[in-house]
């Protein structure tokens, strides 16, 4: 995925995983997650605070799905 941000905190079901990498707009890496302890049981369920401008890579062999639901404010 492109450069992108998530303004608000949210929820996420992953379905699915891989390894991936996380960069923040200038292309530093933030997340890889072949560097982590690996795996972890699927499904799971996980929080995230808003994210700043970020890209998303995924580097592993599998497909990622995962379900997220931002909690906007009214």
């Amino acid at each position: 995925m492109p450069v992108h941000t998530h303004r608000w905190p949210s929820t996420y079901y992953v379905l699915s995983s891989a390894n991936f990498v996380r960069r923040d707009a200038d292309g530093n890496v933030l997340v890889d997650t072949r560097e982590l302890d690996q795996p972890f049981e699927l499904p799971r369920a996980a929080w995230s605070d808003p994210l700043p401008p970020h890209s998303f890579e995924n580097v592993g062999a599998a497909d990622i799905h995962l379900i997220s639901v931002e909690l906007k404010s009214s």
